[in-house]
């Protein structure tokens, strides 16, 4: 069904809930004791930012995020903007949660930078 602009107004797309279904499946949470340990072990690595990234690129690739994890991360990160283009496609898919995630960053330049870095990602879901 067309609105009245002539935009599509029926169901999710199929892309939309094929990469959910996908996500869902391949991409598992981490539990509570990883999280710990993974906390833990990427703050010893304060100041060292290329093992840092090491660990991002394993995150941003292979489990679905939690917005709590990943404020968290952001934190003890080397560079919090490069972190969020990281790993914000693993955030689990709602708009609330990347909303949220995207207002963690404390400036509006930090924002547009992020929001370029990711547009293809939110244009898509």
């Amino acid at each position: 069904a067309e609105g009245l602009d002539g935009s599509f107004r029926g169901p999710r797309p199929l892309a939309s809930l094929y990469l959910d279904r996908h996500f869902a499946l391949l991409r598992p949470k981490l539990t509570f004791r990883k999280v710990v340990c993974l906390l833990a072990q990427f703050r010893s690595l304060k100041g060292r930012p290329d093992e840092q990234k090491l660990i991002l690129d394993a995150l941003s690739t292979d489990f679905n995020l939690e917005y709590d994890f990943l404020s968290i991360i952001c934190e003890d990160s080397f560079n919090s903007i490069d972190t969020l283009c990281l790993l914000v496609a693993g955030v689990a898919r709602s708009q609330v949660r990347l909303f949220l995630t995207l207002t963690h960053l404390p400036r509006l330049r930090e924002y547009i930078k992020v929001y370029k870095c990711c547009e293809r990602l939110f244009l898509f879901s």
